[in-house]
């Protein structure tokens, strides 16, 4: 029982934002959403004074599932993935957040670990939950049984990266 729409009303910014929800009890991976980008244009700017802005809302009512997150994965071109974790995402409503690329980490061994934000080509937005079980989990560990019954819910919106600065609404 999942849903992955774009839902009007309520968005941070504009109109609309995109919902990803369900009750997870099988693994940590909710669902994602990938987007395309193309920033070649901040080939000169230090990652330093490269912020990736979204904005999040973690829960339903406030009811938070245990062990909520979102990982953000940065795709360069030279098939380097850097990643950020938001954890735990455990508010109920709009929340900006403002990352400078330079504190996204390197996963996995391949390329030369040199952060270009021109070089991004993907962007995957991760929801993540530790499953309620019961049963054998996805990769092993042990279910969070105080997650039965809770929607693990995450709302996002306004997804974009500035310069010199975080977003400031």
């Amino acid at each position: 029982d999942m849903n992955f729409d774009i839902t009007k009303g309520g968005a941070a910014q504009g109109q609309k934002f995109y919902s990803m929800g369900g009750y997870v009890n099988w693994d940590y991976y909710l669902g994602s959403l990938k987007i395309a980008t193309d920033i070649s244009e901040l080939t000169d700017v230090p990652t330093s004074l490269v912020y990736f802005n979204m904005a999040i809302i973690g829960g339903e009512l406030g009811e938070v599932p245990q062990n909520q997150f979102i990982k953000i994965n940065c795709r360069e071109s030279d098939n380097e993935n850097y990643v950020y974790e938001f954890n735990p995402v455990n508010w109920s409503d709009w929340r900006l957040v403002s990352i400078p690329y330079d504190e996204f980490t390197l996963e996995g061994a391949t390329g030369n670990n040199q952060r270009d934000p021109a070089n991004i080509t993907m962007i995957e937005i991760l929801c993540l939950s530790c499953p309620a079980g019961p049963g054998t989990i996805v990769g092993g560990g042990t279910p969070c049984e105080e997650n039965t019954d809770l929607l693990v819910k995450t709302n996002i919106d306004f997804i974009t990266f500035t310069t010199n600065e975080p977003y400031q609404p």
